[in-house]
């Protein structure tokens, strides 16, 4: 299901689509047969994951959140997806403005990352105005300094449990120079690569 292009987003209205059949589309049917929600936790913290900003402007609001959950969804056409809990009230924003970008974080990133979930070291949280943001007209904010960026369409969302996926058409993407932030066991980090030869 395509949603309105920016031409004609005053005339659709923001949506979620249903689970499909036979996914579990209830809290009852979510938490039966499930594993401790502490155990799914702490089995969860053991793996690595990027560390990006979705962030997302227009009229529901210019909002920005650190998330982990981002993956490649499609290369043809180029999709990616983003799952958000739906407590955070930029789900709602990326709902209405129907475009949100992904900023992934580099390694010299920690503060940005701190700022968007609510945490930061110094200053307010979830405030653009003490980072270097860049943005083009009709473009969700753009870190500068980010190792990548997507610009995306919304496409759908979907919700499953406590969050919602987003599913973006990604129409501009960007990589740059840099070494990606990482998260696991609870702390950032940076990868060690290894050569290819060895």
């Amino acid at each position: 299901m395509t949603i309105a292009t920016e031409s004609n987003q005053d005339t659709r209205t923001p949506f979620r689509l249903q689970p499909p059949s036979g996914c579990a589309s209830t809290q009852q049917d979510v938490n039966r047969d499930a594993a401790p929600r502490a155990t799914f936790l702490d089995a969860m913290s053991h793996t690595v994951s990027g560390v990006h900003v979705v962030t997302t402007d227009g009229t529901g609001g210019r909002l920005g959140l650190t998330v982990s959950a981002m993956v490649s969804l499609s290369a043809d056409p180029p999709m990616l997806l983003v799952c958000i809990n739906r407590r955070s009230p930029i789900c709602n924003a990326i709902l209405a403005n129907r475009r949100f970008a992904v900023n992934v974080l580099s390694d010299r990133q920690r503060h940005v990352a701190d700022t968007f979930s609510g945490r930061p070291q110094a200053g307010e949280p979830y405030r653009f105005t003490t980072i270097d943001w860049g943005r083009r007209t009709g473009q969700s904010p753009r870190l500068h300094g980010a190792i990548a960026h997507f610009s995306c369409e919304l496409e759908s969302a979907l919700d499953f449990g406590s969050h919602t996926v987003f599913v973006g058409r990604t129409h501009s993407a960007k990589g740059n120079a840099g070494t990606p932030l990482l998260y696991s066991q609870r702390a950032y980090g940076h990868p060690n690569l290894w050569n290819n030869a060895d």
